[in-house]
């Protein structure tokens, strides 16, 4: 409070010390920034109310009256919780919440509006920004094709969506030379999520098979 001016009041529930040590001097928005992550790993997070600023557990947190946000507004990391609002131009809301459930934290809360093609998300904005990368690159136009994710066991998932990806650019390359009407690449898109380790697939119910198939290899 001595350093960023804020008022903080703090749930009973927070409780504990923790100790911050940097090897160079940071900024107050740096150590604010160190504070929003501190509280998010132990469950805790910071909910702006007027001049005030409340702590609580991340899980009533979604009850509270965080910032609301546009898809647009992806802004810098931050380890605080909003709610996310994720108008979708092709992509159906109900099966991404289904495809999502994996991929947000046990405190976040994921739910579709179909009438408007809208999913409204509450959690943490590091997390959320990440989510929009991938339903940017998976929210296009196709007919017949499906979105799958598809965990790794083994392999790093931004390497195996490398590997896959140039095999496939070099498959479709090959398999349309010289032949009237038959497109040069394929029309299947592979998105690594690091944080869990997964692919998510955007094609046809033939290629994601294939796809898979090949992740096996």
């Amino acid at each position: 409070a001595d350093l960023t001016g804020r008022n903080f009041v703090v749930d009973s529930a927070v409780k504990g010390k923790v100790t911050i040590i940097s090897p160079v001097k940071v900024s107050v928005k740096e150590a604010y920034k160190v504070f929003e992550s501190v509280m998010e790993i132990h469950g805790f997070t910071v909910v702006p109310a007027g001049k005030i600023t409340k702590i609580v557990p991340s899980v009533e947190a979604r009850s509270k009256d965080v910032e609301l946000r546009l898809r647009g507004e992806v802004g810098e990391r931050e380890d605080r919780v909003v709610t996310q609002l994720i108008p979708l131009s092709y992509a159906d809301p109900n099966e991404l919440t289904q495809l999502f459930k994996p991929l947000i934290s046990k405190n976040s809360i994921m739910v579709p509006y179909q009438p408007t093609r809208v999913l409204i998300v509450t959690g943490i904005l590091s997390n959320l920004n990440r989510l929009i990368r991938i339903i940017r690159e998976i929210d296009r136009e196709g007919v017949g094709r499906e979105i799958s994710l598809v965990p790794m066991e083994h392999a790093n998932a931004a390497t195996m969506a490398e590997g896959v990806d140039k095999l496939l650019q070099r498959r479709g390359q090959k398999a349309g030379e010289g032949v009237p009407g038959v497109p040069g690449e394929i029309d299947i898109r592979i998105i690594p999520d690091e944080r869990t380790n997964a692919v998510v697939l955007l094609a046809s119910a033939d290629d994601t098979a294939m796809v898979k198939q090949l992740i096996k290899l």
